[in-house]
């Protein structure tokens, strides 16, 4: 495997990348008028140092609710992973659910 090579990681693991500061997604406007909730995967794509280089959304919710994510996630700051204890780049799945605060 070369160095420029990503690794596939996992959030929450040792090795794995961190999230720094999510930022939190807009709610679809059309999601919250029929009042759904949703969950969309995204493989993120960072470097050696957590800079997000492509989002890819994997499971797709409709509704709004993937364009939320991505944008979501462009606006959040992320650790790298690490191999032999240098960050290096990676791929990972990040979940982000969308859920209506009762109330609403």
């Amino acid at each position: 495997m070369g160095s420029d090579e990503p690794v596939l990681a996992q959030f929450g693991t040792a090795n794995g990348p961190s999230v720094i500061d999510m930022a939190a997604p807009v709610y679809p406007a059309l999601a919250r008028r029929r009042r759904l909730e949703g969950r969309v995967v995204v493989r993120l794509d960072l470097d050696s140092t957590g800079a997000v280089k492509e989002v890819v959304v994997i499971e797709p919710a409709g509704y709004g609710f993937d364009e939320a994510a991505v944008a979501a996630v462009e606006r959040s700051r992320f650790g790298p992973a690490e191999r032999d204890g240098k960050p290096v780049a990676c791929q990972a799945l990040l979940p982000i659910r969308f859920a209506l605060r009762s109330g609403r």
